[in-house]
């Protein structure tokens, strides 16, 4: 995968243990760690583990999170 993509579209079907890691801005042992808890579901094809695209946008729930940037620190009220 060339770049962080910006919306789900641009992510392909299946990636990566490592690629879906890059994508929840997660350390690889940490992607491995929702695997083994369950948490992100994962294809075996023979020797490989692949992460069905699918999966990312279950964990991360319906939330837009591809393509939404954060609010800026000018946007955000401070109450006192």
């Amino acid at each position: 995968m060339s770049g962080r993509p910006t919306s789900w579209s641009q992510v392909p079907l299946v990636l990566s243990v490592e690629e879906a890691a890059e994508i929840l801005q997660i350390g690889r042992n940490g992607c491995y760690a929702l695997v083994a808890s369950g948490q992100l579901a994962v294809v075996r094809i023979r020797r490989r583990i692949v992460v069905p695209r699918q999966s990312l946008e279950k964990l991360l729930g319906d939330a837009d999170v591809l393509g939404t940037d954060p609010p800026s620190i000018d946007n955000c009220q401070r109450e006192v």
